[in-house]
């Protein structure tokens, strides 16, 4: 009886032994599940997770490696010396989450994965896989419990340690991506703000050098590098001309720099950004431009970022080193596309507001010639002599339209020559130019401009030319009415304006208009010059009614009035007689009914009979003075006197 009792006290010993050791164990899972549910981070998780292995399950040799590049490292160890610390990752242990994911417990299948050597220095008898998703991260190697071999109970314990610490990996690395995504999200946040305020600054400004400037600083403030350098085509040239740059070290002051496109080369429109340290994209950055990357060593550029608009490049930015020494990010690069793309509109929208404007200013110049010069056919129009008509064209030209030097020259057919009638800012005693055969053109009504001292020579007369100094050329403008052949009146030659060139077309069709205008003008004063020789007026009728206003003006304002008759006793039957002529340039009012009987009303000459003694001046002149209010009181009175 003793013997069973003792036999009924050790087992109950060991009931109550096996009970506290399940105790223990669930008692450690509850406090693991508490510590594994916490947010952790990847080494807490691994530290903990070796400890809790080795606590709950009494180990006593075990290891534990995680992935580091391309090696499984050794980074806690418990019972071993001098083990093997590096273990060289394969393809089956790439495939392991896959194709296995879970715990080993043969030998056999851990060879798969393991060289006999690993397998004899750990004396593997568990194998834990530390997974996330579809990637091993590590594992834990056991050996041997510090009380045996381990049994059922463990394996179920192994299994429900494996679960919580996978689990606490998965719940780090979601963690860890929820925050990586909050911190994308943060700067695609801010980036966003970022490309709006400097789409706005952008897009506010209309001059292109001041948009340059501010590009530069754009770029330099939200990338954060040393140096930022602002590339754009320039049209004349044909280059790609540095515009602006910013050097925040101040290492380069000044930088002259222009690359050509290569024509030839073929351009990626998805390729924006240049790394050039990669060479593939320096040698894509040297076939699209002749002079390569090395003209681009004053801005130090780490990378190039092309703004690339219907296929053609428009410029780039290059951005050097960053000011922390970091690589971009990703997300930097998306910001800078976004501001390349703003950029590249801002630009436009300068160029085309700068081309506005200069076609604005154009065209507001072009209606003021056009202003001027329906001015100046009006005052062609409504001048009465040729030297009026002349002095305007000549002075309108000068003004208005900047010429320099002109002559204007009218045809003498009977010398065929042309007198010199005016010149514009040109000195010379010559009076007249001879025609030569040169000017066979210039007779059919042609237009000529020959560029050249030479040409001038041709066409005006060695002294002439001489008088004239430096010009770049001669335009001569016929001036002539096409009846039934050319009838050519004169000419219009410039030799030089103020700020164009000689061959300017708007000039040239401008003064070919003006000459055009000018020559029936011209031609009518002609016409009238020659009929005023046939057609005298009546001078009785004026003298009757000139006589009869300044009767009743002199006894309104008590005036005196005095009418002198001249009476030429010359035989001047066929001839013109100059008295009348030196008498109209002495008073105002003559009246030549003929060349003998001159009368002359005055009402204003004081001294009218020594003017007229000193200008008749003959013994076959009689002079006879009649005064208001003496010798007659009104117009019947004066005519009974005859």
């Amino acid at each position: 009886m003793e013997y069973k009792s003792i036999l009924d006290r050790i087992e109950e010993q060991k009931k109550v032994e096996d009970l506290s050791v399940k105790l223990f164990r669930y008692a450690g899972l509850i406090q693991a599940i508490e510590f594994f549910s916490q947010k952790l981070n990847f080494e807490q998780i691994i530290e903990a997770g070796f400890d809790f292995v080795n606590e709950l399950l009494t180990i006593g040799r075990s290891a534990v490696f995680v992935l580091e590049g391309d090696s499984y490292v050794l980074r806690k160890i418990k019972g071993f010396d001098n083990a093997v610390s590096t273990i060289k990752n394969n393809d089956k242990l790439q495939s392991f989450a896959l194709l296995n994911g879970s715990l080993i417990f043969d030998r056999a299948l851990l060879k798969e994965f393991f060289d006999e050597e690993i397998l004899d220095a750990y004396s593997i008898s568990v194998f834990m896989p530390l997974i996330i998703e579809s990637t091993l991260f590590g594992f834990i190697f056991i050996s041997n419990k510090t009380t045996g071999p381990l049994n059922d109970e463990d394996y179920i314990i192994s299994e429900a340690l494996i679960k919580l610490l996978n689990n606490a990996l998965e719940n780090y690395r979601s963690y860890e991506q929820l925050q990586k995504a909050n911190r994308e999200l943060d700067e695609k946040i801010f980036n966003l703000f970022a490309i709006n305020q400097s789409s706005k600054a952008l897009l506010s400004e209309l001059s292109l050098d001041s948009l340059y400037s501010l590009s530069v600083d754009v770029f330099s403030e939200l990338t954060q590098n040393s140096i930022t350098g602002f590339v754009l085509y320039d049209e004349k040239s044909e280059k790609h001309v540095l515009r602006a740059f910013k050097d925040i070290c101040y290492t380069c002051m000044d930088a002259q720099i222009s690359l050509t496109l290569n024509k030839g080369a073929r351009i990626d429109a998805n390729k924006v950004i240049i790394k050039l340290c990669d060479e593939r994209d320096a040698q894509y950055f040297n076939d699209i431009f002749i002079e390569g990357a090395g003209v681009l060593a004053p801005l130090r550029p780490d990378y190039i970022i092309l703004l690339i608009k219907n296929n053609t490049i428009a410029g780039f930015v290059t951005l050097g080193q960053s000011i922390t020494g970091t690589e971009y990010k990703h997300s930097m690069f998306e910001l800078i596309e976004s501001l390349a793309s703003s950029t590249y509109i801002a630009l436009s929208n300068a160029m085309l507001f700068k081309q506005v404007n200069e076609q604005k200013k154009m065209i507001q110049g072009k209606l003021d010639k056009l202003i001027t010069l329906n001015n100046l056919m009006k005052n062609i129009n409504s001048s009465l002599d040729v030297d009026t008509l002349i002095d305007i064209t000549l002075k309108t030209l000068e003004v208005s339209f900047f010429v320099e030097k002109a002559v204007f020259a009218l045809y003498d057919k009977e010398k065929n020559a042309f007198n010199l009638y005016r010149t514009l800012n040109i000195e010379t005693a010559e009076k007249e130019i001879a025609v030569n055969g040169n000017w066979k053109r210039v007779m059919e009504g042609d237009r000529i401009y020959r560029v050249g001292e030479a040409a001038v020579f041709d066409y005006m007369g060695e002294k002439l030319a001489s008088d004239i100094d430096v010009s770049p050329g001669i335009v001569i403008f016929p001036i002539y009415i096409d009846r039934v052949e050319i009838e050519v009146l004169g000419v219009l030659i410039v030799f030089k304006y103020k700020n164009t060139a000689i061959d300017d077309t708007e000039n040239m069709i401008t003064l070919e208009t003006v000459a055009g205008h000018i020559a029936p003008a011209i031609s009518n004063l002609f016409t009238i010059e020659a009929q005023k020789k046939f057609l005298l007026p009546n001078y009785t009728e004026l003298f009757k009614k000139d006589l009869t206003e300044a009767i009743e003006e002199t006894f309104e304002v008590l005036n005196k009035l005095e009418v002198f008759y001249i009476c030429d006793k010359r035989d001047l039957l066929f001839k013109d007689n100059a008295i009348i002529d030196r008498l109209k340039g002495s008073f105002r009012n003559v009246y030549p009914f003929t060349q003998n009987n001159i009368f002359i009303i005055n009402m204003y000459e004081l001294d009218a009979d020594q003017k007229i003694e000193l200008i008749t001046g003959t013994e076959d002149i009689a002079v006879r003075k009649m005064v208001l209010g003496k010798d007659f009181n009104n117009l019947q009175e004066f005519l009974a006197l005859f």
